[in-house]
C-alpha cells in the first residue's frame, strides 16, 4: 500500500466523485486537497428523449466516461455494450450491464479502437453515448469502417465558479508547501484549473509533480507547462494513482527533493 507520508495531494475532480479517491489518499497517510475544475450536470430527459427520436436502434452502444453511464445507461438498449475503459466498464457492471467490448490496454479512444469486435462493424448502427461534446477520433474511425455512427449527449460539462476565498485558500497552502502532487483526469479539467488559479497557480502547478491516468493530458500540460515533472499513472483507480505518486515521492526522496 502506498504511504504518503503526510504530503499533501490535489484532488481537482467533480465534487460529487471525488470521495473514493479522497478516503484513498487519507488511507494512505496523504493529506486532500480538494478544489474541483469540472462540473458535470444530467441533460434534461425530455432533451435526450427528443434526440432519440431522430436515431435507429443500436447494434453497438459505447460509452466514453463513467458519466456516460451514470446518465445515460438506459439508452443502450439491447446493443453489445462498449466501455473506453476500467473505470467505465466497473460502471457498466455496478448499473447490472454487461460489458461485451473493452479495450486490452490503455483509456482512450485509441484503445477502443483496436478491439477486434470494432474491426468489422460495416453497416452496423453505433451509438456512442458521452457528454456534450468530446473528441471525434472514435466515431469518425468507426464511420471509415463503414458503421452508422450516431452520437448521444447525456450530460453536459462546464467550468466550476469557486468562491474567491477557495482559490486563495488553495494558492496559500500551495506556497506554503502543503502540497506535494496533483492529478488531472482529462485535457478539459486541465484547461479549466489553469484558467481557474491564474498565473501565481499555473507558475505552482509547473514545480509540482503531475500524475494523470491519461497520456493526451501529459503531452498537454507538458506544453501549457514547460518544464512539469508529469507522469502517467497506470490506471484511473486510487490505487493506481496513489501508487504512481507514491513512486514520484520516493523519486523526490532519494534526490532529496
Amino acid at each position: 500500500m502506498p504511504d504518503l507520508k503526510g504530503r499533501g495531494v490535489l484532488v481537482t475532480r467533480p465534487k460529487e466523485q471525488s470521495a473514493e479517491l479522497i478516503e484513498a489518499i487519507t488511507a494512505a497517510g496523504g493529506r486532500p486537497f480538494l478544489y474541483s475544475a469540472l462540473d458535470v450536470l444530467g441533460r434534461d430527459a425530455a432533451d435526450v428523449d427528443a434526440s432519440l427520436e431522430d436515431m435507429q436502434s443500436p447494434d453497438i452502444a459505447l460509452f466514453v466516461s463513467p458519466n456516460a453511464v451514470r446518465f445515460g445507461v438506459d439508452y443502450a438498449g439491447d446493443a453489445m455494450i462498449g466501455a473506453i475503459g476500467p473505470a467505465t466498464a466497473a460502471a457498466l457492471e455496478r448499473a447490472g450491464r454487461t460489458v461485451d467490448i473493452r479495450p486490452d490496454g490503455g483509456y482512450d479512444s485509441e484503445h477502443l479502437l483496436m478491439s477486434d469486435a470494432l474491426s468489422a462493424i460495416d453497416g452496423k448502427n453505433v451509438r456512442i453515448i458521452r457528454g456534450q461534446s468530446g473528441r471525434e477520433l472514435l466515431g469518425t474511425t468507426l464511420a471509415h469502417r463503414g458503421a452508422n455512427v450516431e452520437y448521444l449527449s447525456v450530460y453536459a460539462r462546464q467550468c466550476p465558479s469557486p468562491e474567491p476565498a477557495e482559490t486563495e485558500n488553495l494558492l496559500a497552502a500551495w506556497s506554503n508547501d502543503e502540497i506535494h502532487a496533483w492529478i488531472i483526469m482529462s485535457v478539459e479539467t486541465l484547461d479549466n484549473f489553469l484558467s481557474l488559479v491564474g498565473d501565481a497557480g499555473a507558475e505552482l502547478a509547473r514545480r509540482t509533480p503531475l500524475v494523470s491516468p491519461a497520456a493526451r493530458v501529459i503531452n498537454v500540460a507538458s506544453e501549457r507547462l514547460p518544464g512539469i515533472f508529469a507522469t502517467v499513472a497506470d490506471g484511473t483507480s486510487p490505487d493506481a494513482l496513489l501508487e504512481t505518486i507514491d513512486s514520484v515521492m520516493i523519486y523526490d526522496d532519494e534526490q532529496g527533493l
